[in-house]
């Protein structure tokens, strides 16, 4: 495995350590449903996270593409986690059944066989590339059908979720659950505002994807809420 410097790599994985100790310690010091939630949240986008520092650090494209198939493991799961985790936040669990919790992962999964498989039909991705127009090489993708499903997907319960947070500063007037539900608002719309920016190329650091930088935002926010 040939390795390369860039800019970006130590702060994601000091990013990366630190959001996993946060974790940890939300969970152990407020054991509650939620919290088992707040730390799939904070794991998910953790691995993204770190599998995306390794992948900027490797220099040949073999090894690129192995990280990048790892992190669709935290791409998957960080919305289906964020849903549900919001789901209990806001006092509808009623809406998470056994089968409709199921029906939440059956796109995810099959998102990451496609990954895996990908090289026998381009769903995920159309083709591969090396852009070493900068001081690093970077890998670049042709999106093919099934990623964009995957996204629509996870777009659609992150908008849920965002949905149910803005209107509960308007339901509850205890000043600490609406300062905690304003706090998860602003930390959900960081990554996924990265995101978009990313997939747009609106990217204002080129060679970056931004989302899983912009979960540095968000895990906080999480483990905030998780422990006050």
């Amino acid at each position: 495995m040939l390795l390369q410097h860039t800019p970006y790599t130590v702060p994601l994985l000091a990013a990366s350590v630190i959001s996993i100790l946060l974790g940890i310690y939300a969970m152990i010091h407020r054991p509650f449903p939620g919290s088992k939630l707040a730390f799939l949240i904070i794991f998910a986008s953790t691995e993204w996270t770190l599998m995306y520092a390794f992948e900027l650090a490797s220099a040949d494209m073999q090894t690129k593409i192995l990280w990048n198939k790892l992190e669709y493991f935290g791409i998957v799961t960080a919305p289906v986690a964020w849903f549900t985790f919001i789901v209990h936040y806001t006092g509808r669990e009623k809406w998470l059944s056994p089968r409709s919790l199921k029906a939440l992962f059956i796109i995810p999964v099959m998102t990451v066989f496609l990954v895996l498989t990908n090289e026998y039909h381009g769903l995920i991705w159309s083709s591969l590339s090396l852009d070493t127009d900068l001081s690093f090489s970077i890998l670049v993708n042709v999106h093919g059908p099934w990623f964009w499903v995957h996204t629509v997907y996870s777009y659609v319960l992150l908008f849920i979720g965002v949905a149910s947070l803005a209107v509960l500063p308007f339901t509850h007037r205890h000043s600490l659950y609406r300062q905690q539900a304003g706090t998860l608002l602003l930390g959900a719309l960081a990554p996924w505002i990265a995101n978009m920016l990313y997939l747009s190329g609106l990217n204002p650091f080129p060679g970056l994807d931004l989302t899983p930088v912009a979960f540095m935002v968000i895990n906080p926010t999480v483990a905030f809420s998780v422990l006050y």
